[in-house]
């Protein structure tokens, strides 16, 4: 039966967990008894006969709670007397039929006793399996929040290794210093300032928790304004970009959006065919929607990129999970000519 649990459904670590305690839990019943009877530790029979009406009750009051009942009183409002009626009937459940199955004799068990085993199960180890519960649920959460915290700084690690691309930083300053030779006009400061603004964007929003959405998409409109330059000599390539900046007064988690961009001018740009690049943005009051479509171009087996490619996805995938879990749909689709991202982050309280 145990192997069952165990290796049923997808909630098996769960289950697994259960299945372990059950087990010791049985263990120590069976072995305890044993043990002193044979060591000559407590040669009493009235100990066994109330070790044997009791202690079962107590176990089994202990697992209907913590994993069916209370577990069920922290996912569902209900009414209190409903709770305090499922309490009762747990209680008894757990205590008369027990007893009257684990003592041969019914007879044997007075009518006081057995109601004093509901009133022991009912008023003291119920609140004591409740303190036990809530124990446990702050101790999760605090292992919960330890995790999100180290997953978050490993993430942003390895999202700022792979992100922030040198090649790129180096060709826009390389496009700079060409422009300046040739015409030495306002093209060339402009440039100047958007690259600064976008490295100012690294250094000091980066390390926040949620920044203004206006910041973000500001960054990707200097990040494309700027990729276009390297590509604006190319007849081949299109890049559309429709970004709506009304009701977009969110706050979002900064370098949310921009791994999606950057990976569509990384694999959608190719000198020497057509490319596009597609990207739309808009905001209501359910949330973000952001749309990027780039064409499909085939990498060379030597190309250095080949090797760091998806890292940058792969990372916002991760941070989606921790920080928008159930609040957010992406969708990523290849189809024979381009790749497709579609992504939807629901609003709560002004921020997405």
């Amino acid at each position: 039966m145990l192997y069952r649990i165990i290796n049923s459904g997808s909630r098996s670590n769960y289950r697994t967990l259960i299945a372990n305690q059950i087990g010791i839990s049985l263990c120590i019943f069976i072995l305890l008894p044993y043990l002193t009877s044979a060591f000559h530790i407590i040669e009493d029979f009235s100990f066994y006969r109330a070790y044997i009406i009791f202690v079962p009750s107590v176990i089994f009051v202990y697992f209907s709670n913590t994993y069916w009942l209370f577990a069920r009183l922290e996912h569902r409002r209900e009414k209190a007397i409903k709770i305090v009626w499922r309490i009762i009937a747990s209680t008894f459940i757990c205590s008369f039929p027990i007893i009257l199955i684990l003592v041969p004799s019914r007879g044997a068990v007075r009518p006081n006793v057995l109601l004093l085993n509901w009133i022991l199960q009912l008023v003291v180890v119920t609140p004591i399996t409740w303190v036990l519960f809530q124990q446990r649920k702050d101790k999760i959460r605090e292992l919960r929040g330890a995790e999100i915290a180290l997953s978050k700084s490993t993430a942003d690690l390895q999202f700022l290794r792979s992100q922030i691309n040198p090649h790129f930083l180096f060709n826009i300053l390389n496009t700079i210093y060409g422009m300046a030779l040739v015409d030495g006009s306002k093209r060339t400061a402009n440039a100047v300032q958007m690259l600064g603004d976008m490295m100012r964007f690294m250094l000091d929003d980066n390390h926040q928790d949620f920044i203004p959405l206006e910041n973000e998409i500001k960054y990707l409109e200097n990040y494309i304004a700027l990729q276009k330059l390297r590509i604006q000599e190319h007849d081949g390539i299109e890049i559309k970009e429709t970004i709506h900046v009304d009701n977009c007064n969110y706050e979002i988690m900064p370098m949310l959006l921009i791994p999606f961009v950057e990976n569509a001018f990384k694999h959608g740009i190719d000198g020497n065919e057509k490319s596009w690049i597609t990207i739309d943005l808009s905001c209501d009051q359910k949330g973000i929607r952001f749309n990027v479509r780039n064409s499909l171009h085939v990498k060379d087996l030597n190309d250095p990129e080949r090797e760091h490619s998806g890292i940058g996805l792969r990372n916002v995938r991760e941070r989606l999970h921790l920080f928008y879990k159930g609040r957010h749909q992406l969708v990523c689709e290849t189809t024979e000519k381009e790749f497709i991202v579609d992504l939807l982050i629901e609003a709560q309280n002004q921020k997405v």
